[in-house]
């Protein structure tokens, strides 16, 4: 809906989004203990950094909460402002 009233922008940030999606989750791949190609059409070398498995519950929770954060403060880019005051106030 937010591509059709918005026409060429909101294409734009729908694919910005898709993308964007696309290229943290592999990010998160590549951090865990499975070896996986990011580049297979272009190079078939296998990454991993092996910091933890991807069945690790607090892991997956911790950058789910980075992910909805992000997603808040890119439609309320206010919403960081109000949480750094908030941190330097009453931490």
């Amino acid at each position: 809906m937010i591509g059709y009233a918005y026409g060429a922008l909101g294409g734009l940030m729908g694919f910005l989004a898709g993308f964007g999606a696309t290229l943290s989750h592999i990010l998160g791949d590549i951090f865990t203990y499975e070896q996986f190609k990011p580049f297979l059409p272009f190079s078939s070398r296998e990454i991993s950094f092996k910091l933890f498995r991807s069945s690790n519950k607090a892991i997956n929770n911790g950058l789910l909460g980075c992910g909805i954060f992000v997603f808040i403060i890119s439609y309320e880019p206010s919403i960081l402002w109000q949480f750094l005051d908030f941190i330097r106030n009453y931490l």
